[in-house]
Formats: C-alpha cells, sequence, structure tokens
C-alpha cells in the first residue's frame, strides 16, 4: 500500500509491506526512499536533526532508492527481505 509522509514542506513517497509473508517471521514494515532519509539525519548521516525527525525515522524500517521506490511491491519486498537477512 502506498502511502506520503509529509516532511518540512515536501512529501516523500513511501509504501507499507509484508515481509516474510505466511512466516513466524512475518511483519507489516514501511519502506521510503533515501531522499527521505536524508532529509531526516545530519550531514554526517549519524543521527536525527530533530525529535520530529526521529520519530519519521522510527517508523520506517529501511530505505530504497527512488527507482526502486518505482518497482512493484512484491519486488520492493525481496529488495528489503535480502538486505535486512545479511
Amino acid at each position: 500500500m502506498h502511502k506520503l509522509i509529509p516532511w518540512q514542506d515536501k512529501v516523500y513517497h513511501a509504501v507499507e509491506i509484508t515481509l516474510f509473508p505466511e512466516t513466524e517471521k512475518e511483519e507489516r514494515v514501511t519502506v521510503s526512499t533515501e531522499e527521505l532519509q536524508s532529509e531526516l539525519l545530519n550531514k554526517e548521516g549519524t543521527e536525527c536533526i530533530s525529535k520530529e525527525a526521529e520519530a519519521i525515522d522510527d517508523g520506517i524500517v529501511y530505505y530504497v532508492t527512488p527507482n526502486e521506490m518505482k518497482l512493484p511491491e512484491e519486488e520492493i519486498r525481496k529488495i528489503v527481505e535480502d538486505a535486512i537477512s545479511e
């Protein structure tokens, strides 16, 4: 399910997907773009710039590239599952 996340007068795309469906690890998560991640973090990329940014970041399990965000949800799920399984 696609959704939008507002942040500092801009809206960022996100998708809610189910990771590891029909397994004991099944989990519904939000994935957004690296563009949003870069806006939420300081220049060093080490911490969120505010408590509000931290709250948004805490709700996102993984960030993908803008091109990956355009893929079907099934392919995004595979990218995230592969990344967090490593």
